[in-house]
């Protein structure tokens, strides 16, 4: 943290159980998070109970699970190397994973009495039903962003900003990439830019932006359109019925324009 430009807040303790990783599209997630924190601290408080505090500890799967926790709210969750042109970032969402599946070998020892394998099963029950109607919502909205993409000339360059304040915006980051495969460009993918990957972007390309401080201003829909972007198409949100509509850019427009 002296060396490199990081980022760390308190909100990284919510990731110690790993249980926080079934909150997936929003506040509903809250009631099945809340029904396993509960299930898991039943099992663990006989768990203690019949092994005693001490064996309890000495166990290798809690240890990792400790060594995880720690992990997980204590190291920066984004750094930035100085070969990089973005963060490195994720790093303790990614820590709260593995702190989730050691946590599950530590309780999988436990005896479930009859009132923990009634609620498990409807804890479940409830999360997946969430998580079934949340996907049919992210399916139908790429199909319809499939849709859009492919009316629009091969090879074209394509931007947008996609806004959907009930699921996670990581969700839809990549959609118009997907869409893009095989016919156009997504001109502001930010992998090539950030030199974390194997393709690297030059100034002056004519298939992505390579700066990053561009592939933000896009996300956002602050992106003034250059001379040499052009054709440059924006693909935007224009109702329910058909979903997603695109409209070339001209030099100096933004995303917001056509809305």
């Amino acid at each position: 943290t002296h060396q490199y430009p990081y980022t760390w807040s308190f909100d990284q303790f919510a990731y110690i159980t790993g249980a926080s990783e079934i909150a997936l599209f929003g506040w509903k997630y809250a009631l099945p998070l809340a029904g396993l924190l509960l299930i898991w601290a039943v099992l663990f408080c006989t768990l203690a109970r019949r092994d005693g505090a001490l064996r309890l500890i000495s166990n290798i799967p809690f240890q990792l699970w400790i060594l995880h926790a720690f992990a997980a709210a204590l190291m920066p969750d984004r750094v930035l190397l100085p070969q990089f042109g973005r963060p490195v970032g994720y790093i303790a969402q990614r820590f709260s994973l593995m702190a989730g599946i050691m946590a599950c070998a530590v309780l999988c020892a436990a005896p479930a009495r009859r009132v923990v394998k009634t609620a498990l099963p409807c804890v479940a029950v409830l999360f997946f039903a969430f998580l079934y109607l949340d996907d049919r919502t992210l399916n139908s909205m790429e199909n319809q962003l499939e849709a859009a993409v492919s009316r629009l000339p091969a090879g074209a360059r394509v931007i947008t900003e996609l806004e959907s304040p009930s699921l996670r915006s990581l969700c839809l980051y990549h959609a118009l990439d997907r869409a893009c495969i095989g016919h156009c460009y997504s001109y502001a993918n930010y992998e090539a830019s950030s030199r974390q990957f194997r393709i690297h972007a030059l100034p002056g390309n004519r298939i992505v932006l390579n700066d990053t401080a561009e592939v933000d201003a896009v996300a956002d829909g602050r992106y003034l359109a250059q001379p040499g972007d052009l054709p440059l198409y924006v693909i935007y949100p224009c109702g329910l019925a058909t979903g997603f509509c695109s409209q070339p850019l001209q030099a100096g427009g933004t995303e917001e324009e056509p809305r």
